[in-house]
């Protein structure tokens, strides 16, 4: 536990049990954690990103953050594809891999897990974004798909992909979804879907591109309510926060 700033003695313990060092680096060496709400018991961390175990998924039990017990360990598919990200839409985890999208009923005994998607996955984790009411992301075909509340993959680009077709390694991805959009930042370009004028099934989406200065160089955005921010970096090296004034199509 970091010590306190001015010496004050800490009045938090933390203790970790581990049966053995290979089960300990499982845990402590994944670089991803998540915090859901998956079931009326409580919040759950969700710990994905080792590199040894690529398609491991450590789900804890609820209200106790640092148990992982042996029934909630998931393992989806196979190690030739890792985890890239994941999400919860209502009371389900979501599970992002190269490979395909995976969906877990997690309850407090254990789980079960379905692939409902193989023939689209994530290549860009951070592409993916979720709120109460929608999950999307860009799949490995470069276009944009959202998680249907029948599991159904439903691709939402509209006429999108005549652009992300042609993003290869962007320096900068991110993403974010508020109550009213979705943006995906690639680079100094930002794809917006735009929810309140676009049905609620999504069968007919309103995408707008958004084209910024190169020298505002994305870093990462943040949701609250119906607005979005995003951090950058300025030519001088210094990270400023911006609240865009937006409209109907851009910012």
């Amino acid at each position: 536990v970091p010590q306190h700033i001015y010496g004050r003695p800490n009045n938090l313990k933390v203790t970790i049990k581990h049966e053995n060092q290979e089960q300990y680096n499982k845990k402590a060496y994944m670089t991803k954690a998540s915090l859901y709400q998956l079931s009326n018991e409580g919040s759950q961390v969700v710990l994905t990103g080792n590199s040894k175990y690529p398609s491991t998924t450590f789900v804890g039990y609820p209200d106790n953050p640092l148990y992982f017990p042996e029934n909630l360990v998931i393992n989806s598919g196979n190690d030739s594809s890792a985890v890239k990200a994941t999400a919860s839409l209502k009371d389900r985890l979501l599970i992002f891999k190269e490979d395909g999208v995976y969906k877990a009923d997690v309850k407090k005994d254990g789980f079960v897990l379905k692939q409902i998607c193989s023939s689209i996955g994530v290549k860009w984790g951070n592409s993916v974004a979720a709120n109460e009411n929608y999950v999307i992301f860009m799949g490995t075909d470069k276009k944009f798909y959202t998680v249907m509340p029948d599991d159904t993959v439903k691709e939402i680009s509209g006429g999108m992909h005549r652009y992300t077709k042609l993003l290869f390694y962007p320096n900068t991805i991110f993403s974010v979804l508020s109550h009213s959009r979705y943006m995906f930042f690639a680079d100094s370009t930002a794809y917006v879907l735009d929810l309140k004028t676009s049905d609620k099934s999504l069968d007919n989406p309103i995408w707008s591109r958004w084209i910024y200065p190169n020298d505002l160089k994305f870093v990462d955005g943040f949701s609250f309510g119906d607005d979005i921010g995003y951090i950058c970096k300025t030519t001088n090296e210094e990270y400023v926060r911006y609240y865009p004034a937006m409209t109907a199509n851009r910012a």
